[in-house]
């Protein structure tokens, strides 16, 4: 997350951190999140990622969630991520780079649909 911060702080955006799922989820209540990175099994959460990310997109259909794990293993939780729609599932370590390419994939998903909106309404 330091990385993270350290890159899209000084362009304008806001990168906020959470330890658990359920101070994630009040923070995504709160803020308007456009990209959620959520580990499938945060230490000390009362629940998973995969659940985690239901009730993120229940707050916002439209929230993009990439995941992450220390496993190759979790093929079950990789494979309901990815039929909730995560744009990314990375296997720890990652390279910094797959995460820059995520969050430069969301801003362009974000900027599209905002064009669109904008012409819907002319």
């Amino acid at each position: 997350i330091d990385q993270v911060f350290d890159t899209y702080t000084p362009k304008g955006h806001i990168v906020n951190e959470s330890t658990d799922s359920q101070s994630g989820l009040e923070i995504f209540g709160k803020e308007k999140i456009h990209l959620s990175i959520i580990d499938e099994h945060m230490s000390g959460a009362s629940i998973n990622g995969v659940e985690t990310i239901c009730r993120i997109q229940e707050i916002d259909p439209e929230a993009c969630c990439v995941m992450t794990t220390h496993s190759q293993e979790d093929q079950a939780s990789q494979a309901r991520a990815r039929r909730l729609g995560v744009i990314a599932y990375y296997v720890k370590p990652f390279n910094i780079d797959r995460i820059n390419f995520s969050i430069t994939e969301t801003i362009g998903f974000f900027k599209l649909r905002d064009e669109v909106k904008n012409w819907s309404r002319v």
